[in-house]
């Protein structure tokens, strides 16, 4: 039976009707430059890795990150509630544990968000919360290890942070409202060239263990560019 590649080894069929003006290829071969996944040609965009973990109100001298992937059992808050929960990628995108995705990446910065239990007017705690803020970022310190090299230590308090606060009377401790703590985006430079695969670990450490009034989910947020096929 004749084939797109001739009958008998006499070379291949003509192009069907309407194929120039398609610009379809008559060798297969070529037909990789239409694929959809186009790996001579991959592109950059942009693709922030995340995790997040809680802290408890008892104070903790270490909380490790990236040890708990997508669909992992962790103590988290939800719905104002700090339990056990099954992470999704509200708290990560990590698939394996402490693995980058099976991509390259190039960091270029990493940012952090603290976020208390209670932060509505009628909470007890709502306005301890600048308090527990310094705590935590005048007593941790962050850091970053790829494979076996530690790569960075930065301690919290160099980084610049912001937070909304208002009061709706002048009864403060029962009207004040706090947003998450975040930070800005503290620079990687030069940036970070990370292959797929590559092992890492990222954690902050507490001098003294610190207490604070409520328990606080900390996020991690590496800013990174993507390498995949186009």
């Amino acid at each position: 039976m004749p084939s797109y590649f001739g009958a008998y080894g006499q070379g291949p069929l003509p192009a069907p009707a309407g194929a120039v003006a398609l610009n379809v290829p008559n060798d297969p071969l070529e037909f990789a430059r239409f694929a959809t996944m186009n790996t001579q040609n991959p592109e950059d965009i942009y693709q922030p890795i995340y995790d997040r973990v809680n802290y408890a109100a008892a104070g903790a001298f270490e909380l490790i990150f990236f040890s708990n992937p997508v669909g992992a059992s962790q103590t988290l808050i939800r719905a104002g509630v700090a339990a056990s929960v099954i992470k999704t990628r509200r708290d990560t995108n990590l698939e394996n544990q402490g693995v980058f995705p099976a991509k390259a990446f190039q960091v270029w910065g990493i940012s952090f968000t603290i976020v208390p239990l209670q932060n509505v007017p009628t909470a007890a705690a709502t306005d301890n919360i600048p308090d527990d803020y310094s705590i935590l970022v005048d007593g941790g310190y962050f850091q970053f290890t790829l494979v076996d090299r530690p790569f960075l230590y930065l301690p919290l308090s160099l980084v610049d942070w912001h937070y909304f606060g208002g009061a709706a009377a002048t009864t403060l401790n029962a009207t004040t409202l706090m947003s998450p703590l975040k930070s800005d985006v503290f620079p990687i430079e030069p940036k970070l060239t990370v292959a797929p695969n590559q092992n890492f670990s990222a954690r902050m450490q507490f001098d003294g263990s610190p207490a604070v009034t409520q328990s606080c989910d900390l996020v991690v947020c590496l800013h990174a560019f993507m390498r995949r096929p186009s």
